[in-house]
């Protein structure tokens, strides 16, 4: 399908990589559409290299759009290394992996 799914800095420029305590913008392409006439809401599963999980809510940027986005500060931690970002499961799922840096 059409789903894709990319993070963006604060100048919303693709991005594959952050420091700790930016905050990033997810931006979700998926039909996820339950209401043409309302922003619907999803979510993405951002995951640390040691698995601890956290789902980020997505929000529709407007009626009947199919592109979602949400804003994610990432943790001041010592010796980060990396965020996947996915959407999905099994055969449909789609992941990017976001390098975090100091």
């Amino acid at each position: 399908g059409s789903d894709s799914i990319r993070v963006v800095d604060e100048g919303r420029k693709e991005t594959s990589s952050a420091k700790t305590g930016q905050t990033i913008t997810v931006e979700l392409y998926a039909p996820l559409n339950q209401d043409p006439n309302a922003k619907d809401k999803g979510w993405v599963d951002l995951k640390n290299e040691k698995g601890a999980a956290t789902r980020l809510e997505v929000i529709e940027t407007g009626n009947n759009t199919g592109t979602f986005v949400g804003r994610y500060k990432i943790p001041k931690v010592r010796d980060p290394r990396a965020i996947e970002v996915s959407y999905g499961y099994l055969g449909f799922e789609k992941r990017i992996v976001l390098k975090v840096q100091q």
